[in-house]
């Protein structure tokens, strides 16, 4: 399989991926692999999120939305069309390391901070399959974020609530 683009959104300065900061992100202290998502407006959100992959080092760190290219050989490839728990992703990862699979893929996952939408997710568990391409700071991932939000769908109520109104 090509090298894919993939994008990761973070707020931690660095310029390759190593596996010794696996689980220093917060919320994945049960992670096994490297997160990336093909949507790059998922990946804005995520550099974006309040509190979201805090600088390892310390502080807050500067929101920063990585391009990416992933080399993956011997994926699953999984449908999930929504969201899971981040026990139940814990042993996917585990599952896929112990059947000797070298990434996660996930369709139709459910997993954005603010955006109402679904993307697919790789999980890679080796550094080594991971070259940043390119480093976009805060200000383009908050544009490309904003242009998002813009384009999503108005949820609109199913019943008429005129009767409410005197």
């Amino acid at each position: 399989m090509p090298w894919l683009e993939a994008w990761h959104g973070t707020r931690a300065s660095f310029d390759r991926f190593d596996a010794g900061f696996l689980g220093t992100a917060s919320g994945s202290i049960n992670c096994t692999g490297f997160f990336f998502t093909l949507d790059r407006a998922v990946a804005a959100d995520y550099a974006l999120a309040e509190g979201a992959c805090e600088d390892p080092f310390g502080g807050p760190g500067v929101p920063a939305l990585l391009r990416c290219r992933v080399l993956i050989d011997n994926p699953a490839d999984l449908r999930i069309d929504g969201a899971v728990g981040t026990g139940q992703l814990a042993l996917l990862q585990r599952l896929c390391v112990n059947e000797g699979r070298d990434a996660l893929i996930l369709r139709g996952l459910e997993d954005s901070p603010t955006l109402l939408r679904r993307s697919d997710h790789l999980v890679v568990f080796d550094a080594d399959r991971v070259r940043i391409i390119e480093r976009l700071d805060g200000v383009a991932a908050l544009a490309i974020l904003s242009q998002a939000r813009a384009n999503e769908p108005r949820f609109e109520p199913e019943m008429d609530l005129d009767w409410c109104v005197s």
